[in-house]
């Protein structure tokens, strides 16, 4: 989902909206890309295999529509309603860790509960470390702004040259994401860029093997 999210958004959400009720959604997409299309139905495919959809139906050319239902039980309207962006970045993370060769310590908490100097309880989306740098990432598929204020406050009880911060958005623009790094404290990204932004985040733990690497990753 993560690394195709603009092709399938529109059918993600039209399904997401029905998760109150478990009603059917008829996706209309004559509009759509053959790849949006595509991706579309290869979603709603894969979601119903795993019963996340109690009902799915594509009604080809030249209605070009989707049929679909959601499945409501907590684990799905779970996973639908966000925790598969956390699921994404943690994947994306592991990703990353084997395509740089890292073999620097490294270990992840998920939905990590913590307390604060006032004694309020805090779950975290996703801890994870690289020796003895830490990354704190929470990811939203709506609704942040109710949240940001709130991140912003445990950013700062978090400040540490170790401890970097994320906010990962979907549908939000990057240039959004920028002007609320700069009002929150706290690097914000659209899902589209995150992957990239790790990337260069992790690079200097990548592993490198000869003379020859070292000497092209000082000239790069």
């Amino acid at each position: 989902m993560g690394n195709n999210y603009s092709k399938i958004s529109a059918v993600y959400k039209a399904i997401k909206s029905k998760l109150s009720t478990g009603e059917s959604v008829r996706i209309y997409m004559r509009n759509f890309t053959q790849e949006e299309i595509g991706y579309s139905c290869q979603f709603c495919h894969n979601l119903y295999k795993l019963t996340f959809l109690s009902y799915y139906k594509y009604l080809k050319s030249p209605k070009y529509q989707i049929i679909a239902a959601p499945n409501r039980i907590p684990l799905v309207i779970n996973f639908l309603t966000g925790h598969w962006l956390e699921c994404y970045v943690v994947n994306e993370i592991e990703e990353l860790i084997k395509k740089l060769n890292i073999n620097k310590e490294t270990s992840f908490l998920l939905n990590p509960q913590i307390i604060l100097p006032n004694g309020d309880d805090f779950e975290l989306d996703v801890l994870f470390s690289v020796e003895e740098d830490i990354y704190w990432i929470e990811s939203k598929t709506s609704d942040y702004h109710h949240y940001l204020e709130k991140y912003s406050k445990m950013a700062k009880l978090l400040s540490s040259e170790k401890v970097h911060p994320f906010l990962i958005l979907t549908d939000v623009p990057q240039q959004t994401c920028n002007k609320l790094s700069n009002l929150f404290g706290m690097e914000v990204l659209n899902i589209e860029n995150f992957s990239e932004v790790m990337f260069e985040e992790l690079k200097p733990y990548k592993t490198i093997h000869n003379t020859e690497e070292i000497t092209n990753s000082e000239i790069d």
